[in-house]
């Protein structure tokens, strides 16, 4: 019977409530500032419409039509009324912009948009960027917006090189004079247009050379395998690389090379010139590696076949073959 009676109650309660609400107020739940939920009461603005006396209040609190807004209250400078928004605003000071503030809760809350507005750099703003020119970082100051199109040093982690094994020194390098007489079936000076449809080495391509026997078979009495330009001007690096057909025992290629002149004609011969070697991997056989100074005034490279009485001043760090694969490669 208690519990009858509780019950009706609480069902009585919710009805009176009810009936305040429908009479001319609301209960609106917001998230208090602990996180809990609470009732907040509100006038209905519908009943206060259709109440005149209601009416006839706000009528009386609100300003006129184009009106000045009210004196602040004593104690509370620097804060006005804005005429028919309800929203305080608070008097900016010199040089600071005007944050409008919302009534919620007997509090008030500063609305997003007017903190991002306040919070804005002014045009004028100075702003300081970190600049790396390769003689070491320094800070720029600029003027806001200068520094946008200034993009960000890239920060790369160093390659890994793979192991070598460094070869004893055996470079030769033979003059044009002398050149001439040790290889009289080299002309002094190629026709430029045996020249013309040469492939042309450029920075970072590879150029290819196979010598197998199909590479003796229609040989010129010169001797040239290959002919390449070289792309640019003043002194470059080409890397020469030799890659034996087997690895036991790994025998490689080793031609002479000659470099002529922008006008054709023969500078020098070179032999000798590998300096490193890198052991087999899982996608090729033993390579020889070496990296050749090329001079400013010299513009064509010539891959001559190796003969079986070419002779070397002391002995090679490796065995010689007749076949294998070249590369050269102009440094970036």
């Amino acid at each position: 019977m208690q519990r009858l009676v509780r019950i009706w109650l609480v069902g009585a309660t919710a009805v009176f409530w009810a009936a305040a609400a429908g009479a001319g107020e609301r209960f609106y739940p917001v998230i208090g500032p602990d996180g809990k939920i609470q009732q907040v009461r509100g006038e209905s603005e519908v009943d206060a419409d259709a109440d005149p006396v209601s009416a006839k209040k706000k009528a009386t609190a609100a300003p006129a039509r184009g009106a000045a807004p009210a004196a602040a209250a004593p104690g509370s400078a620097g804060v006005a009324v804005a005429p028919g928004d309800g929203r305080a605003v608070e008097e900016p000071e010199a040089g600071k912009p005007s944050v409008l503030h919302a009534p919620y809760d007997s509090e008030q809350y500063v609305d997003s948009e007017a903190v991002d507005a306040a919070a804005a750099s002014p045009a004028s703003q100075q702003r300081f960027y970190m600049i790396d020119e390769g003689s070491g970082p320094r800070i720029s100051e600029m003027e806001a917006g200068e520094g946008a199109g200034v993009d960000a040093p890239v920060v790369t982690a160093p390659l890994q090189q793979e192991p070598y094994e460094s070869l004893p020194a055996a470079f030769t390098e033979v003059e044009a004079a002398a050149a001439a007489r040790e290889f009289p079936e080299l002309p002094a000076c190629v026709a430029a247009a045996d020249l013309e449809q040469a492939p042309v080495l450029v920075a970072g391509t590879p150029g290819t050379l196979l010598v197998n026997r199909a590479a003796y078979m229609f040989l010129a009495p010169s001797r040239v395998l290959a002919t390449y330009r070289v792309e640019g001007d003043g002194p470059r690096t080409i890397v020469a690389r030799s890659y034996s057909r087997k690895d036991r025992p790994p025998a490689f290629v080793h031609p002479r090379l000659a470099f002529l002149g922008k006008d054709g004609c023969l500078k020098r011969v070179l032999h000798g010139y590998f300096e490193r070697r890198y052991q087999r991997t899982d996608r090729r056989h033993t390579m020889l590696r070496g990296d050749l100074l090329m001079h400013a005034q010299e513009a064509w490279l010539l891959v001559l076949a190796p003969r079986e009485d070419d002779k070397t001043t002391g002995e090679l760090p490796f065995l010689e073959s007749g076949h294998g694969q070249l590369k050269f490669t102009l440094k970036k």
